[in-house]
């Protein structure tokens, strides 16, 4: 048998980009911050001289005037550090940070913050 590495977070979070394409409404926008993964001394130098930023979370979504942040965890992910950290100083700016564990997390985070979507996470299966 071959050795398969699980990627929950990586799992989830491609069912949560494919849920933000469907339910996502007109005039919100949303992105990958594409901070993670290892690096080497000297890119990670270069990278952080460009403004790259430990921590950012996993999405940023833009609604009305108003940043939110969503960071994905798997069942028994924490929080680093520096995530920590860049969350309080976003959440100090103004955004609203929330951290999830499931498709069912997002879609109420996004309704919480009075996302107007298009789609239940639920009826995905028939999109």
């Amino acid at each position: 048998m071959k050795n398969v590495i699980r990627r929950p977070e990586q799992d989830l979070q491609r069912m949560v980009w494919r849920f933000f394409e469907i339910a996502l409404p007109i005039g919100c926008f949303a992105f990958h911050a594409a901070n993670g993964g290892r690096r080497g001394r000297i890119e990670a130098a270069i990278f952080k001289g460009l403004g790259v930023v430990a921590g950012v979370p996993d999405f940023i979504i833009i609604w009305q005037g108003r940043v939110f942040g969503i960071e994905l965890k798997a069942d028994s992910g924490r929080l680093s550090m520096p995530q920590v950290r860049t969350h309080q100083a976003m959440t100090a700016a103004g955004c609203e940070i929330a951290v999830c564990r499931s498709l069912d997390e997002v879609d109420t985070a996004l309704r919480g913050w009075g996302i107007p979507l298009l789609a239940r996470f639920n009826t995905m299966a028939a999109a």
